[in-house]
Formats: structure tokens, C-alpha cells, sequence
């Protein structure tokens, strides 16, 4: 295909998106060569992307954070970022918050022949992950009305979450959304919050 101004910005658009190279060039019917030669050409409009071992930036985990409550895998949501899925997987470890778990599946197998012989049967039973129904609504600070997840991250506002058990999570989940403290994700009362002092024994 001819690459045209056109195609330039649909995939400049893209790659601002979080897709990766071969997820635009699927949509755009181009060779994969194709689409490198012009990030060569233009690495303003195509920047690079942290790399495997870099930490992860706060776009990254509002894709991340969409992708995982739109169902995709850890793999797929690699994919996405240009990382491993071994490190998509240890992101939602950590921040359950927004990766909440899910109910892991598994297949009614057959059990073994020795133990089905005395009795026993070894088909594992379906599994699913145990829910906590944490409510941080009582951390929420007066005359500070709280916004999404997705909006505290483009706004730069506390992070903090102040949902009952039964608010959304993902991107939709309720925070704090006040100002922060310089350097940090948190407002000064709900840094006091996570990082409680250590207490001699």
C-alpha cells in the first residue's frame, strides 16, 4: 500500500492509544516494515514507550486498567504496552484496585485411574477468587467531591479511593481526587494513610 498523510495520522493516533505496531498495521493494511520505517522517519509522532524494565507510566496503567475491565489478557494487554505478560500480571497483583481479580476456571478433568480405584475423585472443582468488600467511603475528605479513576490520572489528583463496597472499579472507581503532595499519587491526609510510620517493637 501507499502510505498517505492520512494513514500517517490514523496511526499516529493509534500508537498514541497504547496499540502496538501490529495492532495498527492490521487496521491499516500495511507491512509491518512499513510502519517501522516511519517511525524511524518520525519518532516525534511515534516516541518511544517505557521498556520492559522501566516502571510503568500513568497513561500506561489507565490503558492497562481499561483493557483488564474490558476482559483482555494479560498477554493481549502486554502486547498493548510492549511488555511481558509475566509483568502484566505482577501490575494487577499489585494494584487490585484497578485490576480486580477474576475467577479463575478450570476444567472438570478427568480424575487419575489409581485414585478413582480406592474411591476418590480427583476432578478439580471450579475455583473462583474470594471478593473483599472493602468501603473506603468514610476516608473520603469533606467538601472534596470525588472523580474516576480515569479523570484523577489525566488531572493529576489523589488517587486515593473512597468508594462504598458496591461502587465500580477500573477506571470508573471513585477517588479522592485532591490536590497532591509533589512527587506522590496521594493527597497529604491520604499519604498519612498509606504510609503508616514504623512503630518500635
Amino acid at each position: 500500500m501507499n502510505w498517505t498523510d492520512e494513514n500517517h495520522a490514523k496511526a499516529k493516533a493509534l500508537w498514541a492509544q497504547g496499540f502496538s505496531p501490529k495492532e495498527i498495521c492490521d487496521r491499516l493494511s500495511c507491512a509491518i516494515v512499513t510502519f517501522r520505517r516511519r517511525r524511524q522517519a518520525f519518532p516525534g509522532d511515534f516516541p518511544a514507550r517505557g521498556g520492559a524494565g522501566s516502571p510503568i507510566s500513568d497513561a500506561e496503567m489507565a490503558v492497562a486498567a481499561k483493557a483488564w475491565a474490558a476482559g483482555e489478557s494479560c498477554e493481549a494487554i502486554g502486547a498493548r504496552l510492549g511488555r511481558s505478560r509475566n509483568a502484566i500480571a505482577a501490575l494487577a497483583n499489585k494494584n487490585r484496585a484497578l485490576f480486580p481479580a477474576r475467577g479463575e476456571k478450570r476444567s472438570k478433568g478427568r480424575g487419575s485411574a489409581r485414585l478413582a480405584a480406592v474411591g476418590i475423585n480427583a476432578a478439580p472443582a471450579d475455583v473462583k477468587a474470594p471478593r473483599h468488600d472493602y468501603d473506603f467511603s468514610a476516608m473520603r475528605l469533606a467538601d472534596v467531591p470525588a472523580v474516576p479513576f480515569a479523570e484523577a490520572i489525566v488531572s493529576g489528583g489523589c488517587r486515593f479511593p473512597v468508594g462504598d463496597a458496591a461502587a465500580p472499579d477500573g477506571e470508573d472507581m471513585p477517588c479522592c481526587g485532591a490536590v497532591t503532595l509533589r512527587g506522590q499519587a496521594w493527597c497529604a491526609a491520604h499519604y498519612r494513610v498509606v504510609y503508616q510510620p514504623v512503630r518500635a517493637a
